[in-house]
């Protein structure tokens, strides 16, 4: 059974088969009422209810809660229970007071505090050992971020533009194929970005290849959505082997067996604003080295970065999988091994927007780019 605006609440408190609750928007609702009968709740949608002032604390015990969305709830100043549901897996808050609440819902997967204006996170967030997702977007006054759970796989703080600090934890996730990783400190000005983010790329780097050793070169569905994440600098960092200015990249592989590894990809773009969401795009070129023959692929790079970017920032990705699955390779080895000459492999990035499709956008250029296999001869990481 599902609740909408409307109905009298004295005949919602005895609604023990009551799933869901959409007041969403109900710009005139001050308070709600017991829930402690509602047994079987599922989900409530509090969103846009600015003149909230109160939630009743049953409504934050109940057993079966997965879900409740109070943002945009202007009014709303803290929630207080002294039972905290172990059921509630998604909590979409703008919180105006101490989080310290949080850690108590032990089950949270998805957290979303987007406009929150709080300087920081409780230390106890480490202990929300299934959470999964955390959004930030917009929290302008958060400045610091504790330790975050091992098991956290999507951070989003997009313009939080006093934040310094964020510390990762130390047990960062495994890159497994039905499980990634997507981290944007998107127009984050402030942040310590050497001693916050070179660090975890290196710990990012070693995962890398270990997934590339279990893969075992063999062939998988290309994505380069693995591993996504973004950041204020204005350089390729400096171990990817092959990087460059400009938009595209060239080098030579020396065996048949390179065509299988894995990479990273990495671009830079400048300052720009727009009217659009961008997508950054990469086409792949192999030259046989006999007939100078192009085999070649593209990749969605990244997506739905933001149509503003205040400084220069770093997009990295892990193109999981061999770099040419959707090439016979046993047909290219006869002939580049008959030639006595190293193929090359070149990378082409480019920017699009929604609005054309896959069509280039040659009014924001790529910076920078860069390209580091994961094959076992790069495998040196201090």
């Amino acid at each position: 059974m599902v609740y909408h605006f409307g109905i009298p609440f004295a005949l919602l408190q005895n609604l023990v088969n009551l799933e869901e609750v959409d007041l969403t928007d109900s710009q005139k609702l001050v308070k709600l009422p017991d829930f402690s009968k509602a047994d079987n709740l599922k989900s409530v949608h509090l969103s846009g209810c600015r003149s909230l002032r109160h939630i009743h604390p049953s409504l934050l015990s109940l057993g079966k809660l997965e879900l409740l969305d109070l943002l945009n709830c202007a009014k709303l100043e803290r929630l207080e229970t002294k039972m905290h549901s172990k059921s509630l897996k998604h909590l979409y808050i703008k919180s105006r007071t101490s989080l310290s609440y949080v850690s108590h819902f032990s089950s949270l997967q998805k957290l979303l505090l987007d406009g929150s204006p709080v300087e920081t996170l409780p230390m106890s967030i480490k202990h929300l050992t299934e959470l999964k997702t955390l959004s930030l977007k917009g929290c302008k006054m958060l400045q610091y971020l504790p330790e975050l759970p091992s098991s956290i796989r999507h951070l989003t703080a997009l313009n939080c533009i006093m934040l310094q600090t964020v510390t990762f934890s130390s047990n960062i996730p495994r890159l497994q194929e039905e499980k990634c990783i997507n981290i944007s400190f998107h127009n984050c000005m402030k942040l310590d970005v050497a001693n916050c983010i070179y660090w975890y790329l290196k710990d990012i780097r070693k995962l890398a290849y270990v997934c590339e050793s279990r893969r075992g070169g063999k062939g998988v569905v290309r994505r380069s959505d693995f591993l996504k994440i973004c950041y204020l600098d204005y350089r390729v960092p400096e171990w990817f082997m092959h990087r460059t200015k400009g938009t595209s990249i060239t080098f030579e592989v020396s065996s048949p067996s390179s065509y299988g590894f894995s990479s990273l990809l990495c671009v830079v773009l400048p300052k720009y604003s727009l009217d659009y969401e961008l997508d950054i795009k990469c086409r792949c070129y192999l030259e046989d080295g006999i007939n100078m023959h192009k085999y070649s692929f593209g990749i969605l790079f990244l997506n739905h970065i933001p149509a503003e970017g205040c400084s220069d920032h770093v997009y990295m990705a892990y193109n999981y999988g061999g770099i040419f699955d959707v090439i016979k390779l046993d047909r290219l080895n006869n002939k580049i091994a008959s030639s006595g000459k190293n193929p090359k492999l070149t990378f082409e990035f480019f920017v699009s927007s929604g609005d054309t499709g896959s069509k280039q956008d040659d009014n924001l250029l790529i910076k920078e780019c860069g390209v580091y296999p994961l094959n076992d001869s790069n495998f040196r990481i201090e």
